[in-house]
């Protein structure tokens, strides 16, 4: 994430890099300590916003910091107990933090306070993403549309795979890359789905979108060009 002439980076090593965006100097860094045992492969990207920057880590913590200086504004356990704690997916909107916690659930966090607005529950929750009155939550068993108000589920719609990459928005459609399940075009509003692109090998890159067109890369490398109209 870029604000303000900094980077803010997330590594693979449970930390937050922040770093002069003119001349790649380095400013601070935080970071946790990683679990014992397995965790969930990835990491949760940086996000900027209400005057903090945001990181999810794998022992299932989100934290808010200082973008001058990496100071903890403060910081909530939102994953429930289990296995995998991992916060490897955030979205910021509406003045709220939004998290996906693979153990088990999908957590509304007030972006000032850290305090908990809603949580809903959903086993192996791996991406989550902010949309104009929907809160989209991946699983690597369904895709759910929640009421970013309190949680409530708009529509569920069920998918095999293990999506790396969060889902994205083209126009009325939603986007849902899903591994080695492939990209799902699904109707954002009501959860229709339109079709599966099946490449072979799966995808797990976000995709591009430029007006109508929709662009995939696929596992095996092969880049593919959609239109949606």
């Amino acid at each position: 994430a870029v604000s303000g002439g900094t980077v803010y980076v997330a590594s693979l090593q449970e930390s937050i890099f922040a770093l002069d965006a003119a001349t790649g100097a380095w400013k601070w860094q935080h970071r946790r300590e990683k679990p014992h045992g397995f965790t969930i492969r990835g990491a949760a990207a940086a996000a900027v916003g209400n005057g903090k920057v945001y990181a999810g880590y794998a022992d299932g913590t989100v934290v808010a910091l200082d973008p001058a200086s990496g100071a903890v504004r403060w910081q909530r356990q939102v994953a429930p107990r289990g296995d995998f704690l991992d916060v490897d997916s955030i979205a910021l909107g509406d003045g709220r933090v939004y998290a996906a916690a693979y153990s088990g659930a999908v957590v509304a966090l007030d972006a000032g306070s850290g305090d908990k607005v809603w949580e809903f529950p959903a086993k192996d929750a791996s991406r989550v993403a902010v949309f104009p009155g929907t809160v989209v939550a991946v699983t690597t068993s369904a895709v759910h549309a929640l009421s970013p108000a309190d949680g409530s589920v708009l529509w569920s719609s069920t998918h095999d795979g293990a999506p790396r990459a969060p889902p994205v928005r083209a126009g009325r459609w939603l986007l849902v890359p899903t591994g080695f399940g492939g990209l799902r075009v699904l109707e954002l509003a009501s959860g229709r789905s339109l079709r599966l692109l099946e490449p072979g090998s799966g995808v797990a890159a976000e995709p591009a979108v430029a007006g109508s067109r929709v662009y995939v890369l696929s596992n095996r490398g092969r880049l593919f060009a959609l239109d949606l109209r």
